[in-house]
């Protein structure tokens, strides 16, 4: 019998992955280039000269520069992961106080600046944009404020420009979940992107033609000038004045020329957003065949991606593995094939780096619910019951709590400075108390201050002013901001949470990819696994679908409480409950009202994510138990783990079974 001819070493996946996306950066910066060509005939006011070859100007590359810094920034923090945190509000916190925040807005911020010279280099003279008013023959140069207003308006455009980057995490590249579908062409997939980077760029500007002015004359202008002017009179011999003139140069037609300008833009940075997001979002394909075809060893290749610890190499080799086992037979086939390597066969190098996704989903989970009680370094596990919302445990600043018995008589100190803490410790305990150890405030006294609040305050003022009914007050407010639209961003939900804890900081496309492909293959292994490997792990296979849907449902179900900010499931909860009291105290109606209420309930939701996992999980599942059940002594799976695989798919959540 003839053997396998033995593979050759695999080159690493990135020599593959690298060039594709070199391409797709340089068709996103032609997307660019076209909108700063268009942006250079606008500012030379429609000229004959412009209009008939713009890309042969100098202006067309200068105003490409600003786009080209938000490339830079995007390839330097893209992430495929939606960054999570138990709350919007406290996600946009945690992001403004990073150093990618300070990296944005620098990048922002010098975008707007070389954009604003680029204009004012551009603009007739008869705009009056130049740094120095010469005046008349017989006054000396003074500062002109026009172009100070000019560059600060730019400013806070960056500012707004990096707050709505942070906002809606445009340096997400969110990878599509479902990957079986029909692909749009380019063109139809950067219509809707560009049509809403024109939109925004109008809105933003009509906002800040408003705004803009308030906030340069109340806040910048002063500062603006006095630094405007502290670095021209090194250059020129200024008058001595250190304030800006009394009438504001905003009154005139500036406000108009940002607007425009502004507009322009806005749109650059949106549509080069736009751009780099379209085409770094396209399928890992050369030439409508997986990236790693032209390797000696394709597999050898794409399973060092799916290795790899980086990222978007790693979420790519997924997505290559999903295309391959779905759309390419011929190169699945070779996943089965090829069993001469020193590493082990194809497969079973590939199955321990899909079954790790839902290894890793029921890890997290198992963490959430036992964490751990106490770390040499000080931390602590979290408390489900003081309302943990399934955060990374932080480092403490200081020691843990003494669990010792505080009723024992301290040890007697060591040395001085032990006994010098002793004393001090001993006369801050002391203040307030009599010489006795008992408080200085006697029976007489108390007596005394309840007559006197009797005698001005009733009962119900005093109660109303006691510590438990202020708790119950604050408390009231605080449920009732986050009812409003304002409290919205402080809301801990329960599908964010779920998200949170489940998906912890993978990306959902990755873990469905991982679990289809899976599927895939071992469901063709029936007629392409000519060895007859593949068999022996498909029981594996479906144990780990199977508690990965029984762990995750329960989990939803069952074991995440609902956090206090929630205010519309807790208040969905307490109307049923208020209900369900009426309806057993009030017949027939009140039972029809139950109906509706049970109808009108929020169904506890693990997230679009979760649900999507959990729908990938149940679909191969389903898949593997329909090609494999002829077959289910054969592969080693018993009686009872198929039939409760089979409850899983056909029954919804589990009521009162726990995860095993």
């Amino acid at each position: 019998m003839a053997t396998a001819p033995k593979l050759p070493p695999p080159r690493p996946y990135r020599d593959f992955l690298t060039p594709v996306l070199h391409r797709r950066f340089w068709h996103a910066c032609l997307v660019a280039f076209g909108v700063a060509n268009v942006g250079a005939i606008w500012m030379s006011d429609f000229e004959i000269s412009w209009s008939w070859f713009p890309i042969c100007y100098l202006r067309s590359i200068l105003l490409f520069i600003p786009a080209l810094g938000v490339f830079i920034l995007r390839v330097a923090q893209l992430h495929i992961a939606p960054r999570k945190g138990p709350s919007p509000a406290h996600t946009f916190v945690s992001q403004l106080c990073s150093y990618k925040t300070l990296h944005t807005l620098a990048w922002y911020a010098f975008s707007a600046w070389f954009f604003c010279e680029v204009y004012i280099w551009s603009a007739p003279s008869k705009a009056n944009l130049a740094i120095v008013d010469p005046g008349k023959p017989y006054e000396r140069p003074r500062l002109n404020e026009r172009p100070i207003y000019l560059r600060s308006m730019f400013f806070l455009l960056s500012l707004s420009q990096t707050a709505f980057h942070l906002i809606e995490d445009y340096d997400l590249l969110p990878f599509p979940i479902q990957k079986t579908g029909k692909v749009k062409p380019l063109i139809a997939q950067l219509q809707q992107p560009l049509l809403r980077a024109a939109q925004r760029a109008v809105i933003r500007m009509v906002v800040m033609a408003f705004l803009g002015p308030l906030i340069y004359a109340l806040f910048l202008r002063q500062t603006a000038w006095s630094w405007a002017y502290t670095v021209t009179k090194n250059f020129f011999s200024l008058s001595r004045s250190t304030r800006p003139p009394q009438y504001a140069p905003f009154l005139g037609d500036l406000i108009g020329r940002f607007f425009a300008e502004g507009a322009l833009l806005v749109f650059l940075w949106e549509a080069t957003n736009a751009a780099f997001g379209v085409f770094f979002i396209q399928e890992p394909l050369k030439k409508e065949a997986p990236l790693t075809t032209d390797s000696a060893n394709p597999n050898g290749s794409l399973i060092s991606g799916l290795k790899s610890k980086k990222e978007a190499t790693n979420c790519s080799a997924l997505w290559e593995l999903t295309l391959i086992a779905y759309r390419f037979p011929a190169r699945r086939e070779t996943i089965y094939k090829e069993i001469e390597d020193k590493n082990g066969s194809t497969w079973s190098q590939t199955l321990p780096h899909l079954l790790r996704e839902c290894q890793a989903i029921k890890q997290r989970i198992q963490d959430y619910q036992n964490p751990p009680a106490h770390h040499e370094d000080g931390s602590q596990g979290g408390d489900k019951a003081n309302g943990d919302i399934g955060l990374p445990h932080l480092p403490k600043i200081s020691a843990p709590l003494n669990d010792a018995n505080i009723l024992q008589a301290p040890p007697a100190p060591k040395n001085n400075y032990e006994a010098v803490a002793s004393q001090v410790d001993s006369f801050a305990k002391s203040r307030g108390l009599s010489p006795s150890g008992k408080s200085l405030r006697s029976s007489r006294a108390e007596s005394l201050l309840a007559r006197g609040a009797d005698a001005l305050m009733s009962k119900d003022q005093q109660e109303n002013i006691s510590r438990s009914a202020m708790a119950h007050q604050v408390y009231t407010y605080a449920l009732a901001v986050l009812q409003s639209p304002i409290g919205r961003p402080f809301r801990v939900t329960f599908a964010r949470r779920a998200e949170l804890i489940v998906m912890g900081d993978r990306a959902a496309s990755a873990v469905v990819d991982a679990v289809s492909s899976l599927a895939k293959l071992a469901v063709c292994s029936l007629k392409e696994d000519s060895y007859g490997r593949v068999h022996r792990d498909v029981a594996r296979i479906i144990r780990t679908y199977a508690e990965t849907i029984q762990m995750i449902e329960y989990f939803v179900s069952k074991g995440l409480d609902v956090h206090w900010t929630d205010v519309e499931m807790l208040n969905a909860g307490s109307t049923e409950e208020t209900t369900n009291g009426t309806a057993v105290n009030g017949g027939g109606r009140s039972t029809t009202a139950v109906r509706q209420n049970a109808a009108k309930k929020p169904q506890r939701s693990g997230g679009k994510e979760v649900e999507a996992v959990v729908a990938a999980l149940k679909s191969g599942l389903k898949d593997l138990l329909n090609e494999f059940g002829e077959f289910r002594e054969e592969i080693g799976l018993s009686s009872a783990e198929w039939r409760r695989a089979k409850e899983l798919l056909v029954s919804g959540r589990p009521t009162g079974v726990g995860p095993s």
